[in-house]
């Protein structure tokens, strides 16, 4: 506020000192006018005008005597009228009548009259007849004429410099008069200025004697203590909650009994322990004017309240991490037998059994594929929850990835007598980039479900990618059936977890309720979007759309090798390590059938002492097995083999994946394991090794 009244009379200052040297400037300049118009040199140029004029008439007279009555004595008169008049001339062509005279443009006049009596002098020095003396006269005529135009012009002149000089003294008095006004207005805005700012420095002293008092009672009010202390750390004013605080009654009696700091303490407060065993949090701040400003707070109860939110954030953490270690154990303890109930069935649909027997597995192996969607199910729920969901990167073929999906799921559309078809719409990309894993479990689900709800009608699947917006163009997956569609009022819980349409459908088409809500957490996680249009009795369209990703610059393996009956001709020696006799019964069976050899550790430690005494082709290692573990194992077998090494564990978390990615596995599979994942996977590890020079150990040996 101070600087711009400082401004502002600088200003006024700055327009009266102004005017003042315009008042000074139009005061010269009306002296010089007045002067000017009060110089006699032009009144001596018409008087010499005049005189000339005299002087002219006067030769003449003469002249015209000396015709009538010549003689000498007529003669001289003439001779001395005409130097009379000569001097007249004279004057005009020195000193100031001459500069007059050149400052008004009229030294051509005399310069003329000049000539004419240059003339003449030798004229009126031969003359002695009175015929002489009547041409003279004759002559003069020209000569007057000329005098009487000097002198008019001089005259005129005259006029002319007067009029000037009297505008200009004229302009001079209104800039006088101006500047007096200029002068007087700026004088009276500079007092009323001057006023008004007193008026404001008292009604702001006024106003900060108020916010003071309004500051000393706030501080007075404060919950925290507050006190304040000069350059040299003695304390000069504190307000009551200080003196509770620190229980002292004066500012005697604080010092260094107090414990306080006496210098600034930086972003980092000080702790003080008081008498009483509460705890104050001090801060010590530097003071524009070099006094120091301490705040004090007890922090007791906040510190009472850190410790016990600690304590509950550890017991939080230890109980996620024992939810997260029980989630490990039953995903093991569950997936374990799983395996060994899965494998055998689907070893058995291989055999040749009665008709009856054949539908009595087909049956048992279809409800142990049902309990495992929903153990996966769980799990996922379960690592959704638990923030452990992790997506990977690579390149897929998204028309491949919807032929699979749809090939995978036609079985069960034939069961319901469903029609099912897929299409591709318009340009999409060969390839993209992205978690195909992810994307296929997202469109499985959605075309399961569509499949489960539209018996004896038609699901359609469809895959497009729309235009580039905001985020970028997207992969858009929608499904479209003919069955029952869904209500209104139960639109809404569609994607919440453990939501079904109504009891009614849990008991006639089964399911946990999970799927959909693991969806959706799956494309949020892709940064993609879900969403659905549903109409009872005809039908709903379910979609979900991700980024398209650029593929990299080098192609991929696919995504997955589409699905087709196991190998019959597998060549290659496989090691097996596994402690479940059950599961190495189920793997040796997939893999001699597929015409593998197979030989068979049941932990990590013979199978390093096998890896040494003997050459493998290929390594199918258990995780979790007593005396060495197969992390512990692939770790050793890497030192004498670069044979690939798949990992085989009931643990489907990504921890644990990338734990034997670490080891140095090449390749992981869930348990429960299918015979056709399982020899797919080997098969194809093997035609690698191929593929770089390196066949199977037995033809090594026939070698």
């Amino acid at each position: 506020m101070a600087r711009p009244i400082l401004l502002r009379h600088a200003l006024m200052a700055t327009v009266f000192l102004c005017f003042a040297v315009s008042l000074w400037a139009a005061y010269l300049n009306l002296r010089s006018a007045d002067g000017a118009i009060r110089s006699r040199l032009a009144e001596n140029a018409v008087w010499a005008g005049a005189q000339l004029q005299t002087e002219l008439a006067r030769f003449q007279g003469t002249v015209q005597s000396a015709a009538v009555r010549p003689g000498v004595a007529v003669k001289d008169a003439v001779l001395q009228r005409f130097d009379l008049f000569w001097s007249r001339v004279a004057l005009f062509r020195s000193g100031d009548l001459a500069g007059f005279l050149d400052s008004e443009g009229l030294s051509g006049h005399v310069a003329a009259i000049q000539d004419d009596l240059d003339r003449l002098d030798p004229v009126l020095a031969a003359a002695g007849d009175p015929d002489d003396f009547r041409d003279i006269a004759d002559g003069i005529d020209g000569l007057w004429s000329k005098a009487q135009t000097l002198a008019a012009a001089i005259m005129q002149a005259e006029k002319n410099r007067v009029a000037s000089l009297t505008a200009q003294r004229d302009e001079a008095i209104r800039y006088v008069s101006f500047s007096l006004l200029g002068l007087l207005v700026t004088g009276l805005g500079t007092l009323v200025s001057l006023t008004l700012s007193l008026r404001r420095a008292r009604a702001a002293e006024t106003r900060a004697n108020a916010a003071r008092d309004r500051l000393t009672a706030a501080v007075d009010t404060m919950s925290d203590g507050f006190a304040l202390m000069d350059s040299d750390g003695a304390f000069r004013l504190f307000n009551g909650r200080f003196i509770d605080l620190f229980q002292r009654a004066n500012v005697a009696d604080f010092g260094a009994a107090t414990g306080l700091p006496t210098r600034p303490t930086g972003e980092r407060p000080v702790m003080v322990t008081l008498d009483d065993g509460r705890r104050a949090e001090i801060r010590v701040r530097a003071g524009s004017d070099g006094d120091l400003v301490c705040l004090a707070q007890d922090v007791t109860q906040r510190e009472r309240w850190r410790a016990e939110t600690e304590a509950a954030r550890v017991a939080a953490e230890s109980s996620n991490a024992a939810k997260s270690r029980f989630l490990a154990m039953m995903s093991h303890e569950i997936r374990t037998p799983l395996n060994g109930v899965l494998g055998l069935l689907e070893a058995l649909m291989d055999e040749r059994l009665p008709s009856a027997a054949h539908r009595h597995v087909e049956t048992a192996l279809r409800s142990a594929g049902t309990l495992r969607t929903v153990i996966d199910d769980l799990l996922d729920a379960s690592k959704i929850e638990a923030g452990e969901l992790r997506l990977s990167r690579r390149d897929f073929s998204p028309a491949a990835l919807l032929a699979e999906t749809s090939d995978l799921l036609r079985p069960n559309a034939r069961s319901a007598n469903t029609r099912l078809a897929n299409r591709v719409v318009g340009s999409v990309p060969a390839r993209a980039a992205g978690d195909p894993d992810r994307v296929r479990q997202v469109l499985a689900n959605l075309v399961g479900n569509a499949i489960k709800f539209t018996p004896d009608g038609t699901v359609d699947v469809e895959l497009s990618v729309e235009p580039a917006g905001a985020a970028g163009p997207t992969l858009t997956f929608a499904v479209r059936d003919t069955g029952i569609g869904i209500s209104q009022e139960h639109q809404d819980d569609v994607f919440r977890p453990f939501q079904q349409i109504d009891s009614g459908y849990v008991r006639k088409f089964g399911g946990t309720g999970l799927g959909l809500a693991i969806s959706k957490a799956l494309v949020e996680a892709m940064d993609g979007a879900i969403g659905f249009e549903s109409t009872p009795g005809e039908g709903s369209r379910f979609w979900f759309t991700i980024p398209l990703q650029k593929a990299s610059a080098a192609p991929d393996l696919p995504v997955r090798p589409a699905r087709r009956p196991a190998a019959k001709n597998g060549s290659g020696r496989v090691l097996l390590v596994e402690d479940s006799e059950t599961n190495r019964l189920v793997a040796r069976t997939f893999l001699k059938g597929a015409g593998f050899t197979v030989e068979e550790a049941e932990n990590g430690a013979v199978a390093v002492e096998m890896a040494e005494n003997s050459s493998y082709d290929l390594v199918l290692m258990d995780v979790a097995m007593p005396v060495m573990d197969g992390i512990e194992a692939t770790r050793r077998i890497r030192t004498l083999s670069k044979m690939p090494i798949i990992g085989l564990s009931a643990h489907a978390f990504e921890e644990e994946i990338q734990r034997c990615r670490d080891a140095g596995m090449d390749d992981y599979l869930a348990k429960p394991v299918g015979k056709r994942d399982l020899v797919d996977t080997v098969s194809s590890h093997l035609r690698r090794q191929a593929s770089r020079g390196r066949p199977p150990v037995s033809e090594r040996i026939a070698c």
